[in-house]
């Protein structure tokens, strides 16, 4: 069932697409996007430095806002862009031996 809901999707997404054409700019044309950005960093921390205690380590969580941006074809070819973006905000939590700690900042 749940492959055949795949093949579905799939299928409608690929009908979805027939028969668009190419979306050609030209000099003088102004593009506006919008959208959402999530930043998950997928890290792990070694041991912190002294005078911290052995095997302090920390996490950092991920954030998603809405973002967008403006873009302006100074030529058909050369455009200029700005991105736009709310900012982002991650929480830093401890681990190791702090992970008793909780969140140490944002």
């Amino acid at each position: 069932m749940k492959k055949h809901l795949h093949l579905v999707a799939a299928a409608a997404a690929m009908l979805a697409t027939i028969g668009t054409g190419a979306w050609a700019q030209s000099a003088g044309s102004i593009l506006v996007h919008g959208g959402i950005t999530s930043i998950t960093p997928q890290v792990t921390s070694g041991d912190l430095s002294t005078p911290s205690f052995a095997g302090s380590k920390v996490d950092v969580g991920g954030s998603t806002q809405v973002s967008g941006g403006v873009t302006y074809f100074v030529t058909d070819r050369i455009s200029v862009g700005m991105l736009l973006a709310l900012p982002f905000e991650h929480d830093v939590s401890g681990a190791g031996v702090l992970a008793g700690v909780g969140k140490l900042g944002r």
